[in-house]
């Protein structure tokens, strides 16, 4: 599963952001927020956080809506980046291990309506992971040029699932965002991927079918008796009752 991080690496990406060994604070803000939050480390914000990132990381992040993130990070940790909170956790005397000291900084910024914002952001992004794989899920992102496409591939995520990757790589690249909006239209080549879907879907199916229908034959078969056979072939069970009915009726 994509986690953001634990608590252990903040310190690490906060120094290196620091020391301007990185350009992008993306990471260790979202880390940061994470662990200020007390958000729990399998939540909707943590796996959406790692969706959004491992998407930046896949170059599948478009600057728009790279900005649209950036935007809700603003709202949920207004003035200035995480910089400022770093600076502060840095100053001497603070009488507390960094790490400690920066979630406390970043918890006294944190504006509550901006950061809901942000979190139900994060679980639109957690709900298309929980839907599709990690790697469906940065197609899907790939698609996306805002928040509100965001939105609309969700719930193409959350109908179709898997099928809805597959059509992403398939078909035009707007197709599953109009799928959402109620103006898309299904071509040829995406019924064929649904129709071979569907033939593996059925095969799977009849499978199982014929699977359980031979496990019935073989639990029933070691259910009846081996026939009694006489030294000329003849069943001597069957014999011996036909014999027996005889002369009752006698």
């Amino acid at each position: 599963a994509l986690r953001v991080g634990a608590a252990g690496d903040l310190e690490q990406r906060a120094r290196a952001l620091q020391a301007g060994q990185t350009a992008s604070d993306l990471d260790a803000t979202l880390l940061a927020l994470a662990l200020a939050m007390r958000e729990e480390s399998d939540g909707p914000f943590q796996a959406g956080a790692a969706t959004l990132l491992a998407a930046q990381r896949a170059g599948a992040l478009s600057p728009a809506l790279a900005s649209d993130y950036r935007h809700l990070l603003g709202q949920a940790l207004p003035g200035g980046p995480l910089s400022a909170a770093i600076a502060e956790a840095s100053q001497p005397g603070a009488g507390e291990s960094f790490e400690t000291a920066l979630i406390e900084a970043v918890r006294r910024r944190v504006d509550e309506r901006g950061y809901a914002a942000l979190r139900a952001g994060l679980s639109d992004l957690a709900d298309i992971l929980g839907a599709a794989s990690p790697t469906g899920a940065v197609r899907l992102l790939d698609l996306a040029e805002s928040a509100n496409d965001v939105a609309r591939l969700r719930l193409v995520a959350l109908a179709a699932g898997e099928i809805s990757v597959a059509v992403a790589k398939r078909g035009n690249p707007k197709d599953l965002i109009d799928a959402a909006a109620g103006t898309w239209r299904l071509t040829s080549r995406d019924w064929i991927a649904l129709a071979g879907f569907a033939t593996a879907l059925l095969v799977i199916t009849l499978a199982g079918l014929a699977g359980t229908a031979r496990a019935l034959r073989e639990a029933r078969t070691r259910r009846t008796p081996a026939p009694n056979l006489g030294a000329d072939g003849d069943d001597l069970d069957a014999t011996y009752r036909i014999k027996a009915n005889r002369g009752r009726r006698d």
